[in-house]
């Protein structure tokens, strides 16, 4: 495999990645960690996961931070466009597993329920629209970001002695990486690695 991928250019490679994206750039990221103990030379041997619940990790102080609108990336690509959010509302059982990420993780015959679940909880019995594009940012902020990011600095505060550290940011700019992403000049929040990126330079 390795001689393959030597012989192939990085652009084509890269380009390949759509395969693995069924609408729009969704799910965001389609590549996860792998535990390479089968390796000669292994980067790593067990999941992080496991190791953290054991304690295993490298006592270090730790730092962890949420925006207030985390799921703005990837959500900025579809709120403001209505046709996307009808797709979303209408496809609903199709699209979600793959926005939310869970369509190689929840076992085939939990779907249905999870999907049901997952829309009552957010939605209620409200559509997929403008009208309710905040309840799509918190449904994928949650997902994607918040509750996980909740849990490792939870699981690094019993697994360690150095201490940790958790901020919650949700000052918006004059500008957002939001509207390079919808396109649009609307405040849908405060946008993942908002603190990070220079947004001026986007006008």
């Amino acid at each position: 495999m390795i001689a393959c991928l030597k012989e192939r250019k990085a652009y084509d490679i890269v380009a390949s990645v759509n395969l693995l994206m069924p609408w729009l750039y969704n799910p965001i990221s389609p590549f996860g960690v792998v535990v390479d103990k089968w390796s000669t030379k292994p980067f790593l041997k067990e999941h992080p996961y496991k190791l953290l619940l054991e304690g295993r990790i490298n006592d270090l102080p730790w730092i962890f931070s949420n925006v207030a609108s985390e799921g703005l990336y990837p959500a900025a690509d579809f709120i403001a466009k209505t046709q996307y959010l009808e797709e979303i509302d209408q496809f609903w059982d199709d699209l979600i597993p793959h926005i939310l990420d869970f369509n190689h993780t929840v076992d085939i015959n939990d779907r249905s329920s999870v999907l049901t679940k997952i829309r009552e909880f957010y939605f209620q019995n409200m559509s997929v629209s403008e009208a309710t594009y905040g309840n799509l940012i918190k449904m994928v902020s949650d997902r994607l970001f918040i509750t996980d990011i909740e849990r490792a600095a939870k699981l690094h505060s019993i697994s360690i002695q150095s201490p940790v550290y958790y901020y919650y940011f949700s000052y918006r700019g004059a500008h957002s990486k939001s509207e390079l992403r919808s396109l649009t000049n609307n405040d849908y929040g405060k946008v993942y690695a908002a603190y990070l990126i220079n947004c001026d330079h986007f006008h």
